[in-house]
């Protein structure tokens, strides 16, 4: 455990299926805490490979869940499968995305898990393959009040990677279903989607919103 500034950052392993491990950072802000006085907060990351901007230690990653802690909320970011220190299953395997949603449902239980934890307040927010498993695990799991995915929910991009758009679970026969429908099966929950203006979501405002 670590102390910083209004802060506190914590090193997390726990397992998700029998010998099976989840591995992130969970943020606290410091102080002493009411029972369910703190929105809680899942920050899963995307594919960000730089060797000195990595993963749950992008530095986009550690801003902002340092942020969100100093704000007063509880913000867990944990591994890709494959990525980081979760190296059990391989990124590319046909399997990944079912491993990789499972987690982030464990991760769910292990964040409100704390007595502090507010269930009425709870969030998911990502970029990238972040962004994939914020709606994807809005879409499946009603315990996520609202839901920030960040440049993934297009009307004509998966985004390709298993972890995306594997197994494939945009396809039910003839018949192809884009991230903008799954995406809408979180309503009527608060749903806010981000673009940076220049990328496959680049018309949000006029198509998939």
């Amino acid at each position: 455990k670590k102390t910083f500034d209004g802060y506190t950052v914590e090193a997390v392993a726990f397992e998700s299926l029998p010998g099976f491990f989840v591995t992130g950072n969970l943020y606290r802000p410091t102080g002493k805490y009411k029972k369910q006085s703190l929105a809680a907060i899942l920050m899963p990351h995307g594919h960000f490979p730089k060797e000195d901007d990595y993963g749950r230690f992008q530095r986009d990653v550690q801003y902002g869940a340092a942020t969100m802690a100093k704000m007063g909320a509880l913000v867990f970011a944990y591994d890709m499968v494959g990525w980081g220190e979760s190296q059990q299953l391989p990124h590319k395997h046909s399997k990944v995305l079912a491993f990789q949603t499972w987690n982030s449902m464990r991760a769910l239980d292990f964040i409100l898990s704390f007595p502090e934890a507010d269930p009425a307040r709870v969030a998911v927010t990502g970029a990238s393959g972040g962004g994939t498993q914020s709606f994807m695990l809005a879409a499946l799991d009603d315990r996520v009040k609202v839901a920030m995915p960040v440049v993934m929910v297009s009307a004509h991009f998966f985004g390709g990677c298993s972890c995306e758009s594997g197994m494939p679970v945009h396809k039910n026969g003839n018949t192809v279903y884009t991230n903008a429908e799954i995406t809408c099966s979180i309503a009527p929950r608060p749903l806010l989607l981000i673009s940076d203006g220049n990328d496959w979501t680049r018309d949000s405002e006029t198509v998939e919103y």
